[in-house]
């Protein structure tokens, strides 16, 4: 992922994903029963058959209804870096063991900053309008820079 890649995200499942996968952090698999397209869902489930045996009883139950449209979706969920400052804080703590030197302000005018180390291999700060998205950017970013 490019500089300018990493810093147009925005907080949400995407980037979530992203540092998740940065720092090493398993996600929680969920099973959804959902459209073709994939833009609605009206179930989740713990295990795949679970999903299966709950989408055929629906078919079965209601024929020739929206059910027979629907199928069940793998997704994995990371927790929310991008806007809970305690999930982020949580990728603070796991790159603190990477770079140490670890540097967050907030200014007046509600940006905050953040930098990863400062000894000679220091990022530029990361500004963003709340910590936990400054908090993210920067550690891809960080992520992003050979050891």
């Amino acid at each position: 992922m490019t500089r300018d890649e990493i810093l147009a995200m925005v907080p949400g499942p995407e980037m979530d994903a992203a540092v998740g996968k940065a720092i090493g952090a398993t996600p929680t698999v969920k099973w959804y029963a959902m459209n073709k397209e994939e833009t609605a869902y009206c179930m989740d489930f713990e295990r795949e058959n679970t999903g299966n045996d709950w989408l055929r009883e629906r078919i079965a139950s209601f024929p020739n209804s929206r059910y027979e449209d629907y199928h069940i979706v793998r997704q994995e969920i990371y927790r929310q870096y991008s806007k809970d400052i305690s999930e982020a804080w949580d990728v603070v703590e796991k790159l603190a063991k990477e770079w140490p030197d670890f540097c967050i302000s907030n200014y007046p005018k509600g940006l905050w900053s953040v930098m990863w180390g400062f000894d000679g291999y220091g990022l530029p700060s990361i500004e963003a309008t709340t910590a936990p998205l400054a908090i993210c950017r920067a550690a891809l970013l960080a992520k992003e820079v050979p050891q």
